[in-house]
């Protein structure tokens, strides 16, 4: 499937935690991975991993549309965004895919990185 003439948008952040927080940090990933599971179907990837011992992980998140990105962020900001901060430094964040000027103006406070779809698939 070509990604040419669609607007999906995709993210990763990059981000230091205490390393002696990774069981609130497990904890989290894996209650908001249940809940966009389940309540996001155009939220194509959100996967976490993680450095432990260096208190390091990336959260790379994909979506099929940017208005599925922006109802991502809408709910994220609802329900867990006191708490991720609370425990994540972001350190940097690269937007890539074709986001609306919608979504990067919401994605702006973050300072990203913007890299525009050049080529490519994905099946």
């Amino acid at each position: 499937m070509s990604q040419q003439n669609s607007d999906w948008a995709a993210w990763i952040i990059e981000a230091k935690y205490e390393p002696s927080n990774e069981v609130a940090i497990e904890a989290i990933a894996k209650e908001m991975t249940s809940y966009f599971l389940s309540g996001e179907p155009q939220t194509t990837h959100f996967e976490w991993s993680v450095d432990s011992g260096r208190g390091q992980l990336i959260l790379h998140e994909r979506y099929a549309t940017s208005q599925a990105g922006l109802a991502h962020i809408k709910a994220f900001s609802d329900r867990f965004a006191e708490r991720f901060s609370a425990l994540v430094a972001p350190q940097r964040v690269v937007v890539f895919g074709n986001p609306s000027q919608e979504l990067l103006d919401v994605l702006s406070g973050m300072s990203p990185e913007i890299l525009r779809y050049l080529a490519g698939f994905s099946r």
